[in-house]
């Protein structure tokens, strides 16, 4: 949560040549004005399907590091769906598709969809078949692809919906 207090003083504010306004301003018991400006910081909720090779892998390296790029992007990861304001959705397999000189290729398909959780209208989408990984065999070429999906979630999607929906926030 976002607190922001301010507090003006009117006697601070009345103009030095009128002494019967400093005087007023000065006794007057409710001299200033304070207000409280509280906000929050968007919830978000990830859930994760991710494969290599059609095998189910953990996903809680690429969960990790989602959480720490959403709290430095502005929002707070959520770990009770019914408290979020978003979801996010992503789904994805990496395959082999291809080696050259002894570097091997993953390419990733899938999808990454942002919702309002309170709905479930989808806000955002993203097909994600042109990430890809190379590395020396494929299982690392698979990792490398989920650490550029990461990358590539927090430097161009998480950016395009933000301008979409929030502005130039």
């Amino acid at each position: 949560i976002i607190e922001i207090s301010y507090a003006i003083d009117a006697a601070a504010l009345a103009p030095a040549s009128s002494e019967i306004t400093s005087a007023l301003a000065s006794r007057w018991a409710g001299s200033g004005v304070a207000a409280v400006v509280r906000g929050e910081s968007p919830r978000i909720f990830v859930r994760l399907s991710t494969r290599i090779s059609t095998k189910e892998v953990s996903s809680q390296q690429v969960l990790s590091g989602l959480q720490e790029g959403f709290t430095a992007n502005g929002f707070q990861p959520e770990q009770d769906v019914k408290r979020a304001h978003l979801i996010l959705e992503i789904s994805v397999d990496t395959r082999e598709a291809g080696e050259y000189n002894g570097f091997f290729t993953a390419e990733m398909s899938g999808t990454l969809v942002i919702k309002k959780a309170d709905t479930g209208q989808e806000l955002f989408r993203k097909d994600l078949g042109d990430i890809k990984g190379v590395d020396l065999n494929y299982s690392k070429a698979g990792r490398k692809a989920y650490e550029s999906l990461r990358s590539a979630f927090f430097t161009d999607y998480l950016p395009q919906f933000k301008k979409r929906y929030f502005g130039d926030w």
